[in-house]
Order: C-alpha cells, then sequence, then structure tokens
C-alpha cells in the first residue's frame, strides 16, 4: 500500500516517536511510506528520520506558530489545514492516511480525496491539554472544542494509545464519536535490549536516577527533585551520598515554556542546596539517550495521568526498572512492585519509591530483567507493525461510494449546528 502520515511537528517528543516508529513498520512490511509535517530540522529529529527508509516533506512551516505567545491552537489549525491542502492537491494519490494530533486534516484529505482512506491516532484529546485560566479563554476554546470533537468522527477509524486514553476519549467525545481501537505504542528493542544488565558502568560507584522528558510544566520534573531532597531522612548518608539525579529531555530555546520551566526546576533545585546531586542533559540524540539509560540504576517517570508514555516502555527494555505515577498509561505499562513502582504523587511518596530502588540494588535488577521480559512481550515494533497494517488493511478495502462519504459529512454539519446553538 502508498501510505501517507500527516504530523505537526516531526521533533523528538513521545508523538514524534510513535510515528516515527509507525513509519519505519510499515516500511519494514514492504509498503511504501511518506512524511508530511509543518516543522522539521534535521539536527533535532530522529536518526530514522534521516536514514531513507522514507521521504519527509515540509509544508507550511513558514506560517507563525502563534502571535505575542497567543493563539496557538488557531495557528496550529492553519498550520495543519495548509498542509493537508498541499498534500490533497499536489501529492499524489495514497491508500492510507494516517493523522494524529490535528483532526482538521481530516476533511479536508476527505473532500480531496475521497477514495483515501483515513486512519487517525488519538494520543489523548487536545481539549484536555489546554489551560482554561479566564472565560474568555473557555469562550475562545469552545469552537476549537467542537471542531475537534467532529473531524475526528469524519476519519475511517479511530486509534488511541491507551486504556486510559479510552475510557478519556468516551468521556470527552459526547457530541458524536467514533468507537475507537487500542494500540499500544512500541519500542525498537534491538538496541534498549543490547544494554548490558548491569545497573551501572563498573567504573561508577554512583547509583543514578534517570529522569527523561521535556521541559514543560505537565511533565512534573520538579517532583523528582523534591523527592530526591525528600530521601536524605529514607536512607543511609552513604547510599544517599551515592545518589544522583539526571534530568534529561527536550528543550527548545525557541519555545517559552522550555525555557521557563528549565529556569523554574533550577531555582527548585537551588532552594533544596541540591546542585552537587543534578545533573542536567538537553535535547539528546538517540545514541545519546542509549549511554544515559545504559548508566542509570533506574527511571524516574514523573508526568501525572499521562495518556501512555513512552520512556517507561524504554526504559524496561533496557531492563531499568521504573518508579512513575500511579495514574494514566503507566498503570499498563508498569507492574507494580515487579517491574517497578507506582507511587502517589507527592514528593513523600516519591522518594519512598527511590529508597526502595536504591537501598535493594539486586532486587532493582530482577525487576529490570522483569519489565525487559513485559516489554517484549507487549509492546515490540512486530506487534505494533503487525497490527496497524491489519488497521490500514481493513479500512482499506472498505466499499467506496460517493453516498458514504456525503453520510461522513454529518457530524461536520452537527458541529456547526452546535456552534450555532451555542453562539446565537
Amino acid at each position: 500500500m502508498r501510505i501517507a502520515f500527516l504530523h505537526p511537528d516531526l521533533g523528538i517528543g513521545g508523538a514524534e516517536r510513535l510515528v516515527v516508529d509507525a513509519a519505519v513498520s510499515l516500511v519494514e512490511r514492504k509498503h511504501h511510506v511518506a512524511m508530511f509535517t509543518s516543522h522539521y530540522k534535521v539536527e533535532r529529529c530522529f536518526d530514522e528520520t534521516k536514514s531513507g527508509q522514507f521521504d519527509v516533506f515540509v509544508y507550511g512551516d513558514f506560517l507563525p506558530r502563534h502571535v505575542c505567545e497567543m493563539g496557538h491552537i488557531l495557528f496550529a489549525m492553519l498550520r495543519a489545514v495548509w498542509l493537508a491542502l498541499m498534500v490533497g492537491l499536489f501529492c499524489g494519490s495514497y491508500d492510507v492516511y494516517i493523522c494524529d494530533q490535528i483532526s482538521v486534516y481530516v476533511p479536508i484529505l476527505r473532500f480531496l480525496a475521497p477514495r483515501t482512506k483515513i486512519l487517525f491516532y488519538c494520543h489523548f484529546p487536545d481539549q484536555l491539554l489546554s489551560n482554561r485560566t479566564s472565560c474568555t479563554k473557555r469562550l475562545y476554546r469552545i469552537p476549537f472544542d467542537v471542531i475537534e470533537q467532529v473531524t475526528t468522527a469524519l476519519s475511517d477509524r479511530v486509534l488511541v494509545n491507551s486504556k486510559f486514553t479510552k475510557s478519556v476519549y468516551r468521556k470527552t467525545f459526547t457530541l458524536v464519536a467514533k468507537e475507537p481501537y487500542v494500540l499500544y505504542p512500541c519500542v525498537k528493542l534491538d538496541e534498549l535490549i543490547s544494554i548490558g544488565s548491569d545497573p551501572t558502568p563498573p567504573a561508577s560507584n554512583d547509583i543514578v536516577l534517570l529522569s527523561i522528558n521535556r521541559f514543560e510544566r505537565k511533565k512534573n520534573i520538579a517532583l523528582a527533585v523534591k523527592a530526591l531532597l525528600e530521601l536524605r531522612s529514607l536512607v543511609k548518608k552513604d547510599v544517599y551520598d551515592r545518589v544522583k539525579l539526571v534530568l534529561a529531555g527536550g528543550h527548545d530555546k525557541k519555545v517559552k515554556e522550555n525555557v521557563d520551566y528549565y529556569e523554574e526546576i533550577q531555582e527548585v533545585v537551588r532552594e533544596g542546596a541540591l546542585e552537587n546531586k543534578i545533573e542536567y542533559k538537553l535535547s539528546f540524540s538517540d545514541a545519546e539517550k542509549l549511554d544515559l539509560l545504559a548508566s542509570c540504576t533506574a527511571v524516574v517517570y514523573t508526568p501525572e495521568n499521562e495518556h501512555f508514555g513512552i520512556v517507561p516502555i524504554e526504559a524496561m527494555a533496557a531492563a531499568r526498572p521504573v518508579l512513575a505515577t500511579m495514574s494514566g498509561g503507566p498503570m499498563e505499562s508498569v507492574d507494580h512492585k515487579k517491574t517497578g513502582f507506582l507511587q502517589d504523587v507527592t514528593p513523600a511518596s516519591f522518594a519512598e519509591g527511590m529508597a526502595s530502588l536504591v537501598k535493594y540494588p539486586l532486587k532493582s535488577k530482577l525487576m529490570g530483567e522483569a519489565g525487559r521480559k513485559r516489554v517484549i512481550k507487549m509492546f515490540s515494533r512486530e506487534s505494533f507493525g503487525a497490527q496497524l497494517e491489519g488497521h490500514c488493511q481493513e479500512i482499506a478495502k472498505e466499499s467506496f461510494s460517493y453516498f458514504s462519504v456525503l453520510v461522513s459529512y454529518l457530524p461536520l454539519m452537527l458541529g456547526v449546528y452546535v456552534l450555532q446553538q451555542k453562539f446565537a
């Protein structure tokens, strides 16, 4: 099949990791794949996008992302509209379009290429990721929330990344919703499995706790720093003196939140007098991530209600136990007390998890080995690729008629009606 991906920003986040893995898995299964995006920089991307396995095309990067830090969702949609127009009008025919993050692609592609099937991968409802701190902001978001619901429903099939996201999707998309299928993200196992089973390099006497997260407030990296301070009272001094916390994650100087939150984290570190126990690693490469995983004892994952979270999977594949919040996707990926610990979202609770990991290194090692077995069984790219291919083949075989295309626009007409009623 000829399959095209549409993705807003082909950087180095979890959503980007998923679409890259999806593209590679379909190429490995002998399909022709192209990736279309509004933003792509060779110096800030995953290695697979530069390998030539699939082509990457960029349309619309000349459009702004915001004006004076306002209108992010509006400009994201405008960039998405431009990208979908370029793909639908000038980039040839495809059997399946795979879209994610922004559903406004769907009606444009549906109109320009009615015979092409559309698969939408919902990482999480976008409307739940927006902070609504004022009545003006809530009113501003109403049309975008309705647009998200009705345009998602225009796709031929919806996939979600976890049972948790599926439950949230059902509760959120009450206007009109297509029943989603769960397809867990995957990890590339070969390089991760090649990481040795020793918790730290032979020459190191440090106990390294590793946090891998973008520097965004919703990732709650400060929780790991505050827990490290609490850990001091839970373990012996000679053990605590060996513990280090490495904060690694995406950091784009052009993204204001990245810059601001990084400064906030540094302030928390200074307040706790933890400068000698914290190391920073910003915007690392794939090879550097493997080195980070190889040199750590365990991985600390702090986001609350994360819809899935690829980092715990990568950590377990590298035979490292995971300390995560007792919420969201990690409750499906991490087996509590067997491959890691799921804790309440408080510094004291996380410190207890840290203490269990650093005081009993043999137990941590056994948990890491159990995590690797779990990932091989549940989250391999081979399994992911087979399931994704199956979804593409099923919708591609569905019969086509212009009547069915017209019927598919009913959600859009319903959305227009709802907006009229809300603003009448």
